[in-house]
This record gives structure tokens, sequence and C-alpha cells, in this order.
């Protein structure tokens, strides 16, 4: 460890070594590149990512909680690529933590990790990092701990932990327990875990990225559910999980709703997903077409509604350019469209159109406004009471569709 002119990637340990870093440095949190800050011309250091404030140096921990994240010229170095599974423990062990820190119900919290695949036995062992808030694992006694940003033993503040009856002991040192540590021992356990030392690649990439548009989807819907506040959206996006994730995810070829395609991407999205297609010529000429891999066409797909002009052409079973309208969280789950592009959806959708919202069914009227929709409903409204804006809070699945003349 140097005293000054820290390279990137080092741990910070005193005022002198950021106030050394020269204008223009960013530095982050060890366990969190999203909170970052960085030094401007009169030394102070401004909050970047979304991160508010300025504050001098001395606001700041000195205890190696704070690393060189990048220095002017130099760019930050790539991170070893996780592993589907590492990425798993690391979304399983902060949602729970997360749980713990913001008082919301464990059993929701289980749910939508049941829902992720993520309810199963985990193997530890020495160099695997926990959150130490995880009352969920059955950890045996005689675990040996240490604080993840103070995993250096020549650090003043280095300290282990022992746990004994659910407790956390300090063994050696000083410091108290943080809320990320690090195994250095297991009772059986000699050797890290496979699952953990494993190096990811790119193909590893591409699972992750499907995994956090997944886990986006899945806690939306966990969200609505419960009725979480936004800090919800600020747990998650501890691990890297946002509503970017829907993008950035390789399945669709990155595509969710909203995104208008061709022929050539519709048959990259998952079975399941829905397309709309409306006339620029006739609004009411338009076709909803399904993704479905027993399909023999070039785009996988086929008309389940719809209503042709007659001055048109058949609407047949895909067309040049279609939009997405809903896509499946998982294989055999009925498609269905995300928070931040549901009212762009329902102004898509042609009028008699049926959804349901956070557990109400609705249906699009006449004047394209929107109202509560009951089976006794026999004709289309003519006027709702809902602007599609008021639609934002939860997703929407399309029950019904207007009558069929295509």
């Amino acid at each position: 460890m140097s005293d000054t002119a820290l390279a990137v990637g080092e741990q910070i340990y005193t005022y002198q070594q950021m106030d050394e870093l020269p204008v223009g440095s960013v530095i982050c949190e060890n366990g969190n590149e999203g909170r970052a800050w960085e030094k401007q011309r009169d030394g102070m250091w401004h909050g970047i990512r979304g991160i508010t404030g300025v504050h001098g140096a001395d606001a700041f921990s000195m205890e190696g909680y704070n690393r060189v994240w990048a220095r002017p010229g130099v760019p930050p170095p790539e991170p070893p690529q996780e592993t589907l599974l590492q990425f798993m423990w690391k979304f399983r062990e902060n949602a729970l933590s997360g749980a713990h820190e913001n008082g919301v119900s464990l059993e929701a919290t289980m749910k939508g990790l049941r829902l992720l695949g993520l309810d199963i036995p985990w193997e530890l062992g020495p160099g695997v990092q926990m959150k130490t808030l995880d009352d969920r694992l059955d950890l045996p006694d005689g675990v040996v701990v240490v604080n993840a940003s103070l995993t250096d033993p020549k650090h003043e503040d280095y300290t282990l932990f022992v746990r004994k009856g659910r407790r956390w002991t300090i063994i050696l040192g000083r410091a108290g327990l943080g809320r990320d540590a690090v195994i250095v021992d297991y009772p059986g356990v000699t050797e890290t875990p496979a699952w953990w030392a494993q190096q990811g690649d790119e193909d590893a990439a591409r699972q992750v990225a499907q995994f956090k548009a997944r886990a986006w989807r899945v806690g939306q819907q966990i969200k609505s559910e419960q009725s979480w506040c936004n800090t919800y959206e600020h747990v998650i996006a501890r691990v890297g999980v946002t509503a970017r994730s829907i993008r950035e995810a390789q399945v669709g070829a990155g595509f969710g709703p909203g995104d208008r395609i061709g022929q050539r991407d519709a048959v990259s999205l998952p079975a399941g997903s829905l397309l709309i297609y409306r006339s620029n010529d006739w609004t009411d000429h338009w076709a909803v077409y399904e993704r479905d891999d027993s399909c023999d066409n070039m785009t996988r797909t086929r008309r389940i509604a719809g209503h042709r002009d007659e001055r048109a052409a058949s609407l047949g079973h895909y067309q040049s350019v279609m939009t997405v309208l809903a896509m499946p969280i998982e294989a055999g789950q009925p498609a269905q469209a995300d928070p931040p592009q549901v009212p762009q959806i329902l102004d898509l959708l042609p009028i008699g159109t049926v959804f349901t919202y956070s557990g109400c069914q609705y249906v699009i009227c006449r004047d394209r406004q929107i109202i509560t929709w009951t089976r006794a409903t026999e004709e289309i409204p003519a006027r709702g009471i809902h602007q599609a804006s008021a639609f934002t809070g939860a997703h929407i699945i399309i029950n019904i569709y207007p009558g069929d003349n295509s």
C-alpha cells in the first residue's frame, strides 16, 4: 500500500492520499461502484452516477472503505467477469440484506427469489463474500469472517469475527462488523468453493445480462403486489439491476415493450411475446401477433387478433415492421408490459382492448380513455375516466382484444 500517488484500484487509507489525487480522479466504494465521486478543481469531491452532494476529503472513511476507480488518462481496470452463479448469489444476498435494512416482508422477498431460482442450497467456504444481515443463511458455529473492506491483515482495523449461536463475536481486532464480510474459515471446508473461484467468460456475461433483465421484471411484479416504494429500485441498483437491464439483455437482441422491430429481429424474441401492427393509412387496420415456435414463417409469429380495413390486404401472420407489446418473464408465463412502458403500450392498443393492471381489469373506451371493465360490460363504453399516463405503477397483462374480422 503506497502512502501517496495511489494507482487505479488501490484502496484509500489517508487524507493525504486523497489530496494527492489529481483533478478528475474518481473514487468509489469498494463494494459498490455505483457510489462514486469525482475530484474538482477546488479540491472538493462531487457525487456522480446519481449521487448528490459535494464533500471534502475529511467526509470520507479513511479505512480502505473507498478505492481509486479512475485517474485522468488512466482507464479504470476491467473487473473480472462474474459467472451466472456468482451474480445470482450476489443478487440473493443484496435482496435479503435490503429487506432487513428496510423492514419489508421477508416472505415477499423470498417469493421473488424462488421465482428467480435462488432458493437453492449454496456451498460456502473460505473466500466467499456474504451479507451479515442475511438471516436466512444456516451458518454453523465456528464460521470466521472479516469485513470485506478491511481484508488486509496489516491494516490497524483488521478484525476477525466468529459465529456462535447466531451471533458474531470478535476474536481479533477492534472494528465493528459491517454488512459485507468475507469468509476466512468454514468448519470442515478448507478450499474456496469451485463456483466462487471460477472465472466468467462471454457466455457468462450474456447469462448475467439475461438474469438481470428477468430479475428486474420479477422484482417489478413483487413491488407492485407489495406496494413497495422506490427505495426498492435503489436497493437492487446496488448490484446493477435497473430498468436498463431489459435493453442490456442479450435475449431478444435487447428489445423490450415499445420497441419497433423488423422481421429478422422478431424471431429473436422469446416465445409468447406479443407484437402489434397499426396502419399509418387506416386507424381501424391493425393486428396483434404472438411469437410461436411452432410456426414455420420467417418471424415465427401467428396473428391472434386484428381488424382489416375493407380497402386493405389481408393482415397475414406478420408485418415488415411491428412493435413489441409485451414479453413473458419466463417460459409458460403470460406476456406482460413493464411499468415504464405501460402508457406507451396502452396508446398502441385498439379501442375495446381489456387488460389487467394491479389485479383489476380495465377497458379502452371509444374516446381512448380507460375505465374499469366487468364481464357485464357487453359493448365498448363510449367514455372513460383515466388517461393512459395514469397507469405507471405496475405491469399490465392483455386479456381480451376487440372483435376479429381479419
